[in-house]
């Protein structure tokens, strides 16, 4: 999910930050708008820190499937991508970002 850099995705520290700034994933090629997190006026994601009605950041255990409504991290879809890695390691490749809706 994070680093000591911050969120692999967006690159905030998720305790600073009201979430993460990428609001699509891709699920078997197919592109799909991310599922905020909603709980409460001012309630923060147990595991991202994300403020309700923003985006989890990636890779956080609450976030939900736009496809299947399960748990995104632990669901049966194929091939879950995010659009780009933006703190980029060996071995990780970062794919075009320009069509993201922001």
């Amino acid at each position: 999910m994070a680093d000591n850099n911050g969120c692999l995705v967006c690159g905030q520290d998720p305790l600073q930050s009201d979430g993460c700034r990428v609001a699509v994933i891709y699920i078997e090629d197919e592109k799909y708008m991310r599922i905020p997190f909603f709980g409460d006026l001012g309630e923060r994601c147990h595991d991202c820190n994300a403020l309700s009605g923003h985006y989890h950041h990636w890779g956080c255990d609450a976030e939900i499937c736009p496809v299947c409504r399960g748990q995104l991290i632990g669901c049966e879809c194929n091939e879950v991508e995010c659009p780009v890695i933006v703190n980029k390691r060996p071995g990780r490749k970062a794919t075009d970002h320009s069509n993201l809706q922001k």
